[in-house]
């Protein structure tokens, strides 16, 4: 993405918000919708199924705290690897929606994407074959030049050798230097849409398997 474009969000006040009843007050308007947000979670499971993988869409109304959405996503994977449920390996559960990050204070750089996958991280070190996957369809996941991020089980691990406390990041909503540094952030720069955010697991079968 344009390093302008990037400055701009990372300096966007509240007069680059959406707009507002009052702002078309005497202007003529035509909405129109041509995706659908629920569109790119059901086309990634069709993708995903034609790939032979299980396929489940978990929902695409995600609401709330993007961390704590990673670490719903890591128990899922528990349940799966452990319990075969909701489904089987391999396969792949989808969500969407708009999560976000609430900050009270001073914060670093990161986004809703990124902190939902480093949040997973957390909690996936001890899973094998399991990948999950933040996305912001648009391009831009907060106000960063990447999209989101990947994680899997060896995240904590490189973190801790690469000297970064990765729970430490999200605390102080400082997600985007440890990914980059890591090399798990996302970049797909400006991809002329937006359907929501996108969050993705594909657990594969044991190796062997």
């Amino acid at each position: 993405m344009p390093e302008s474009v990037v400055e701009f969000l990372k300096n966007a006040g509240p007069e680059q918000e959406t707009v507002k009843k009052a702002d078309l007050a005497g202007h003529n308007r035509h909405d129109f919708i041509i995706v659908k947000g629920n569109t790119a979670c059901e086309s990634a499971a069709e993708k995903a199924r034609v790939l032979g993988f299980d396929t489940m869409i978990l929902s695409t109304m995600f609401e709330g705290e993007s961390k704590e959405l990673g670490r719903v996503f890591s128990t899922i994977a528990g349940e799966i690897l452990l319990n075969h449920r909701p489904l089987s390996p391999p396969c792949v559960v989808i969500g969407g929606g708009e999560t976000t990050v609430k900050i009270a204070g001073k914060a670093g750089e990161g986004g809703p994407n990124q902190e939902f996958a480093a949040g997973a991280a957390l909690f996936i070190d001890n899973m094998k074959n399991v990948v999950i996957v933040g996305l912001d369809s648009d391009g831009t996941d907060g106000p960063t030049e990447f999209a989101g991020a990947i994680v899997d089980d060896s995240v904590v691990v490189r973190s801790r050798e690469a000297g970064i406390d990765l729970f430490d990041s999200l605390e102080r909503h400082d997600v985007t230097p440890a990914l980059r540094k890591l090399g798990d952030a996302i970049l797909t720069e400006d991809t002329g849409t937006n359907v929501n955010d996108l969050k993705f697991m594909i657990i594969s079968p044991p190796r062997g398997n």
